[in-house]
């Protein structure tokens, strides 16, 4: 009879153990098969990854770079207003700051962020030096 306690509770532990296994984050990454480029030339919320009805930009990451003074860049997401991504407005990046002799780049080959359904992706610079690619997949 003990040994078949002992063989019950073992087999209810790993059997629990094996369900637990997917129980944090998604079961499926999500791979980024898409690169957006936005040239020098823009100092205001300029659209980046223009927005798809029902569909959801994953980011994976960017590579920013700079010809001039330091300048402040930003990544968002949002729908046109007054202005580009200016309504339902969500912060996909910190500001930070890119010098002309040291690029930002955060790169990896599995989304970390996400726009809202239905929103184009905006990037934002207070300098017209400043050029950006980005790494995404829309679905």
């Amino acid at each position: 009879m003990k040994r078949l306690c002992a063989a019950l509770l073992l087999s209810l532990t790993l059997s629990s153990a094996a369900q637990a296994e997917n129980t944090v984050g998604p079961s499926n990454a999500i791979l980024c098969n898409k690169v957006a480029i936005l040239e020098t030339g823009f100092t205001t919320a300029t659209i980046l990854i223009p927005a798809i009805v029902g569909q959801t930009v994953f980011i994976c990451g960017w590579n920013v770079t700079n010809t001039g003074a330091n300048a402040v860049v930003t990544f968002t997401s949002g729908t046109f207003g007054a202005a580009n991504c200016d309504i339902g407005t969500k912060k996909l990046s910190p500001s930070f700051t890119v010098s002309s002799n040291s690029p930002n780049q955060d790169h990896i080959q599995i989304a970390g962020n996400s726009s809202n359904q239905s929103q184009a992706v905006c990037a934002t610079s207070t300098l017209a030096t400043v050029s950006i690619m980005l790494w995404y997949s829309q679905f």
